[in-house]
This record gives structure tokens, sequence and C-alpha cells, in this order.
């Protein structure tokens, strides 16, 4: 590897057609392109390369009173952040959910990311509600 604190005249890199270790000659560097020019005349690029990924966060649960299969669960529960396709909402929106069988209550709540408003909030008991899917 090239140690980039000396001067380029002593540095060296396997060129890949030759296969032999040889002086670098000169190096140019443009936008995210870095070019060493070999002393064999072929040359070595490196490309800088930057992405920026988004960690989506989740969290999910059910618990039940017996084995599963057996019963249903008599509580879940759900929050996470999902991206909402409104361009007035860049961040996405945080939608938490519960569903209570014991006590008979569904409760979601629409929250936006960037401003922490709640949008869109449903609470009622678990037997008048429609599910949308």
């Amino acid at each position: 590897m090239i140690n980039m604190n000396s001067s380029p005249k002593n540095w060296k890199i396997e060129c890949s057609a030759c296969k032999k270790e040889l002086d670098v000659v000169e190096v140019v560097i443009e936008n995210n392109l870095t070019t060493y020019k070999l002393a064999c005349g072929h040359n070595f690029f490196v490309k800088d390369l930057q992405e920026t990924i988004g960690i989506i966060e989740q969290l999910k649960g059910k618990l039940r009173h017996g084995e599963p299969g057996e019963f249903k669960p008599h509580l879940e529960f759900s929050n996470k952040i999902v991206q909402s396709g409104d361009p007035r909402l860049p961040r996405g929106v945080r939608i938490t959910m519960r569903i209570d069988r014991e006590n008979n209550q569904y409760h979601q709540v629409v929250t936006d990311l960037n401003t922490g408003k709640v949008i869109h909030q449903h609470h009622e008991p678990l037997t008048e509600h429609k599910s949308e899917n």
C-alpha cells in the first residue's frame, strides 16, 4: 500500500498487468478519482465512493397466556418508523400500535418524525375496529 506521507518518488504499487511492484511516476487527483501513473506506463485508478444509508427502527411484540397456536396473543404492540411517500413528510412517520384483546382496545398513533406532531390517532374498542388490510 502507499504511504501518503512520503514523496511520490518513493511510492510503489503492484501493477496488475505486469505483476511487478513499480514506482509511481505521477499522481493525478480529479473529483473522486485518483490516478497513479506507473513506471511501466500502466495506470492504477482509485475511485472514492460515498453513500448515506438510513436505518429504520422497529419494535414488535406479542404476549400470550398459552403456547403459540393455542391462544391468540392477548396483547400485541409495534412501534416503527416508515417512509410515508408524502413529500410534506420527508423524514417519514412513526406508527405506534397497541392491540389489547383482554380489555377490548385498539390504539394507533401516527407522528411526524420531523415535528413530533400527531398526524392521526385512532382509539376504539377492538370489536369495532375495521382493519385496513
